[in-house]
């Protein structure tokens, strides 16, 4: 009985995972790129602040393809939120960290810029 309840258990959970990777993913309709490239119809993961539940990442695997993903992602870009630089309590102002930011400008769709910018301004030099 107690090896009917784990197998229950297992089986339970392995779906519950299932459902939540396939509520993560995104069908992409295959199109053609502006260079002529044809680009095949593929499911990708939703876009989100981490580079972690990607299929491409190591050692995530695509439910879809099977595939072992393949990129190490360095722990200083495992999230892709705004740094902010902060001055030592025994500095000047003048002596804050040279740390790049998230551009503050607005994409057509109304999202928030993904480059990664130094400029005093805090935009990028596309939306300067």
């Amino acid at each position: 009985m107690k090896k009917l309840y784990t197998l229950i258990s297992l089986v339970f959970i392995l779906g519950l995972i299932q459902t939540l990777a396939a509520q993560n993913t995104i069908y992409v309709q295959g199109h053609t790129k502006k260079n002529g490239t044809y680009v095949q119809p593929h499911y990708k993961t939703s876009p989100n602040n981490t580079k972690l539940d990607n299929f491409s990442t190591k050692p995530n695997i695509n439910p879809y393809t099977g595939q072992t993903g393949t990129i190490v992602v360095p722990q200083s870009n495992l999230f892709s939120q705004p740094s902010f630089t902060t001055p030592n309590s025994n500095s000047s102002d003048s002596e804050y960290e040279d740390v790049a930011t998230q551009c503050l400008g607005l994409t057509r769709a109304g999202n928030q810029c993904r480059r990664m910018t130094k400029n005093a301004s805090g935009y990028c030099y596309q939306h300067e």
